[in-house]
């Protein structure tokens, strides 16, 4: 695969990854990159989206070229080079970029998704796993998405769920949304996709999150407040490493659980995400 070949303005290549020379802003909080790279290995939150999108990917790609925007620290391509994908990670952090590089990530783009000017109808497959939500118009970027993707192409995402679940997370993490599953679906199919598969995720943090949010912004004591803030998120990206507690037992079986529903292409009612694999009309 010739990297090039995808996009009409050139990017240059400085012997460890490409680069596109425009301004690379994005509402992402400064060095979350590097923080998300201490956990992710070890998180079940991550952990588990991965194995979901691997799933998928490997079950709905003919064609094992995965472009993977705004992917991060490149927990996603390095997966599926295992499983024998020709990946790109697109991603606009400095960080990101490095971390990905260091995870042996063969071929990175440092570049925001539409700072790039695609070829009409020349990519394969695209994910964008819990990127839109940073994205202002996000109609401007599924539609871009649509137009770049070939004929019968696939597009795989994550968003974040549910209104009811907005906390200062998500206000700190440059989120402008949260997500219902069907108003999703609306977006895509508005942009030109038809649906293959959709569900909502981690259907056991929501009510985590919500009494938490409910503990949160009670009118308790600002040190209380937040102890049980920390402890939200550490909740949401608990590590594997205290694999012998209650706590992570009874995790592990709801994500099992959750995996061997979407294997048989069955739907998990409700969660804290939304994934959804797409084909352009």
């Amino acid at each position: 695969m010739i990297v090039q070949n995808y996009f009409k303005e050139r990017i240059y290549f400085n012997e460890k990854w490409y680069s596109f020379q425009k301004d690379h802003s994005i509402s992402y909080p400064k060095g979350g990159n590097n923080n998300n790279s201490i956990i992710e290995d070890e998180s079940y939150w991550y952990q588990h989206r991965l194995n979901c999108i691997k799933f998928l990917l490997t079950s709905f790609c003919e064609e094992k070229v995965f472009f993977d925007i705004g992917g991060g620290n490149g927990l996603i391509c390095q997966e599926m080079q295992k499983h024998n994908f020709d990946c790109v990670l697109i991603e606009p952090s400095k960080d990101g970029v490095i971390n990905a590089y260091n995870r042996q990530v063969d071929q990175i783009i440092q570049s925001s998704w539409l700072n790039l000017k695609p070829v009409e109808n020349s990519f394969e497959n695209i994910g964008a796993f819990d990127v839109i939500e940073h994205v202002k118009d996000d109609f401007e970027f599924v539609k871009s998405i649509q137009y770049a993707l070939k004929k019968n192409g696939i597009f795989i995402s994550t968003v974040p769920a549910l209104n009811l679940l907005w906390t200062k997370a998500d206000t700190k993490a440059g989120h402008f949304r949260r997500y219902n599953l069907t108003e999703y679906i609306n977006l895509l199919s508005e942009a030109g996709f038809t649906i293959l598969y959709s569900t909502y995720l981690f259907m056991f943090l929501v009510p985590a999150i919500f009494i938490g949010k409910k503990m949160i912004g009670q009118n308790l004591p600002e040190d209380f407040k937040n102890t049980n803030s920390r402890r939200l998120q550490s909740i949401q990206h608990m590590a594997k490493r205290s694999n012998e507690s209650l706590q992570i037992k009874l995790i592990d079986r709801f994500i099992n659980f959750e995996l061997q529903r979407i294997k048989r292409h069955k739907t998990i009612p409700l969660g804290s995400s939304c994934l959804v694999i797409a084909e352009k009309k």
